[in-house]
């Protein structure tokens, strides 16, 4: 829990000399005593003096329940204001926690009308002066003619910061090059998967600069649909049967492209160094077997990697003579990824689209739309089913029912994320999903992964986004940390452009500590050390000391801030060596850290009795003096 004060420091003892000492990721503390809040809520403020006695008081587990402290136990820095709670207006209907960071359509003459953002993704290059630059990319299908651009934003991305960085069609020659549907980082460079009736292409950039700037060296690392074809007699020539390269991830040191596919059923290649002519079919066609394609499964919608093994959501087509809704032929699966050496293009089926077991008649999804893990767990989002609209299995074999995101089934999942949400406190991992129904399109949010709130309006207030179609994140360690949502327009008299849209930045500042510890060394100095679980938006720490538990007598021992080293998900750890002490004499210590908005919080006070100093061996330091050694 996290405490708020204006903190006054007195003046700073400038005879005391103390050292950081940056902890290593492999250092662990033994038992350590949890450090007590400086004020607990529900309760009025204690004394602000803290009992002194001749023994240290003894380690002790601390806990938020407030009636568990005495007035010892507490000290009172300063008269605190309690945070407030989190609004619980974002359940309510009508709200939108969403900010566009776009102009419709990217401002650009061309795109002001029907277009699409179907892939956002976060892409880290090195510039030419040696630097990286971490950036947003998207994908787009712009204009009448359908064409394929790339758009990239810096940090932060805004309405004005958008700049288009592969050219039309990735190249004047590729006018069949359409919608981007997949996008993904791998070997260090950036791929794109693009839908073409002439079969599927992927292009790629290692984030250099082309000759006309701002646009970047695209290289085409897969052409006609990685070369699957059929003879068509009606019209006495060679189709290309992977039209969209749909989805893509990254396993086991490989690029998996799922493709879209009416003829053989979908596809799924590989390649660890992808280049035309270098990519390897690793299923049947639509997930069949050595003994027949599977055709109605026609798209892997998504990919996952979940404990180890790959994952693949499949569509099965719904249309044409002796295809009904809802009936088995035409049920969306999953499948996983379990070659043998007798048959490398083995996938196992873990779920058949069976959305009501226990009902007459059984029904179906037609599709396994997408996939996130949350909390060790797969969830999935369904496509048209008039069962749960998302399942979860822990084991990736065993599936269960677990939601209606809106109180009823919805006709489609659109997308599903795992965000480290730092808008609200506490921060922490949520479950984001899409979702369309008819004309209704909305983005919702999940703490547990079965009950939702609502988090736009429909369709963001704009009835011509047809659908919100993908997320992407965009993460900078310390700065910055949004959600995106890309949006599909209709065609129509009133159409605009493509819209992408933004999650709050991470305004909420928080930290967690997991201990804080005094420890009096044999060679007389005291070592201070501390471990923190959570840090948003930390900016560092400063140390105060007395050798009373008198308010008055606490001063700054730390002449600059110590640096924040922690992350939103692990935390950090941290060691200060005080030199500066007198045998004999207790010492009491307050650690305060300092947020990026100079705001502070307060944890403490530990104590240590300083020791008569004795020799100490090399062994006893050697840990230690290997160590960065910081002034504080």
């Amino acid at each position: 829990m996290r405490f708020r004060f204006a903190f006054v420091a007195a003046a700073i003892l400038a005879a005391l000399t103390l050292s950081v000492i940056g902890l290593s990721s492999t250092w662990h503390p033994g038992v350590l005593s949890h450090s007590q809040p400086a004020f607990a809520p529900g309760r009025s403020a204690p004394d602000r003096q803290l009992a002194t006695t001749d023994t240290a008081p003894a380690s002790r587990d601390w806990t938020d329940d407030p009636t568990a402290y005495s007035g010892a136990d507490l000290l009172m820095l300063h008269p605190a204001t309690l945070p407030s709670p989190p609004s619980s207006g974002f359940e309510l209907l009508g709200t939108n926690h969403f900010t566009q960071v776009n102009y419709d359509g990217f401002q650009s003459g061309g795109n002001r009308c029907r277009s699409q953002t179907f892939a956002i993704q976060q892409f880290t290059r090195t510039l030419e002066s040696g630097e990286t630059s971490t950036e947003l990319y998207a994908g787009v299908e712009a204009g009448d003619e359908n064409r394929s651009q790339v758009w990239r934003s810096a940090y932060p991305p805004g309405p004005g910061s958008w700049v288009q960085v592969a050219h039309d069609w990735f190249d004047a020659s590729e006018t069949g090059n359409q919608h981007i549907d997949s996008a993904a980082v791998f070997d260090g460079k950036l791929y794109m998967g693009v839908a073409n009736d002439g079969g599927c292409q992927l292009w790629c950039t290692d984030g250099t600069e082309a000759s006309d700037p701002p646009y970047l060296n695209w290289t085409k690392v897969a052409d006609q649909g990685f070369g699957s074809r059929h003879w068509d007699e009606d019209q006495q020539r060679w189709v290309y049967d992977n039209v969209n390269a749909y989805c893509m991830t990254v396993f086991s040191g490989y690029l998996y492209v799922g493709t879209y596919n009416e003829y053989t059923g979908c596809e799924v290649w590989r390649s660890n160094d992808p280049s035309i002519g270098n990519w390897t079919l690793v299923n049947y066609g639509g997930f069949g077997s050595a003994t027949g394609n599977q055709p109605d499964n026609i798209c892997v919608m998504d990919m996952v990697v979940f404990g180890g093994q790959l994952y693949a959501g499949t569509y099965n087509r719904c249309w044409g003579a002796g295809y009904t809704s809802e009936t088995e032929w035409n049920a969306g699966r999953i499948f996983k990824f379990a070659p043998t050496q007798g048959d490398p293009q083995h996938w196992e089926m873990v779920w058949d689209g069976v959305v009501n077991p226990n009902e007459t008649p059984t029904k179906y999804a037609l599709a396994a739309r997408c996939f996130a893990e949350f909390e060790n767990e797969l969830y999935v989002g369904l496509f048209h089913n008039s069962g749960y609209d998302i399942f979860k299995s822990s084991d990736g074999s065993t599936w269960t029912g677990v939601s209606y995101i809106d109180g009823q089934a919805v006709s489609d999942v659109i997308d599903l994320i795992n965000f480290y949400d730092t808008s609200e406190a506490p921060p922490g991992p949520r479950l984001y999903a899409t979702t369309g129904q008819g004309s209704l399109d909305y983005v919702w949010r999940s703490d547990d992964g079965a009950t939702w709130q609502q988090r736009s309006t429909d369709g963001f207030g704009d009835d011509t986004n047809t659908s919100l179609f993908c997320f992407g994140t965009f993460e900078k360690h310390h700065e910055f940390n949004a959600l995106y949502v890309g949006t599909w327009k209709s065609e129509g008299s009133d159409r605009t452009g493509t819209e992408i849209w933004q999650t709050p930045t991470g305004d909420c500042t928080y930290i967690t500590l997991d201990s804080f510890e005094a420890t009096a060394l044999d060679d007389g100095s005291i070592l201070l050390r501390w471990k923190t679980g959570t840090e948003i938006g930390t900016a560092g720490f400063h140390l105060y000391r007395s050798v009373s538990a008198d308010f008055d007598s606490f001063k700054r021992v730390t002449t600059k801030l110590i640096d924040a080293t922690g992350t939103p998900e692990a935390g950090g750890e941290y060691a200060v060596l005080d030199r500066s002490v007198n045998f004999g004499v207790f010492y009491y210590y307050f650690l305060v850290e300092v947020d990026v908005n100079g705001k502070m919080s307060a944890f403490g006070p530990v104590q240590a009795r300083a020791k008569i100093p004795q020799p100490v061996s090399f062994e006893m330091y050697s840990a230690i003096i290997q160590l960065d050694t910081l002034g504080v």
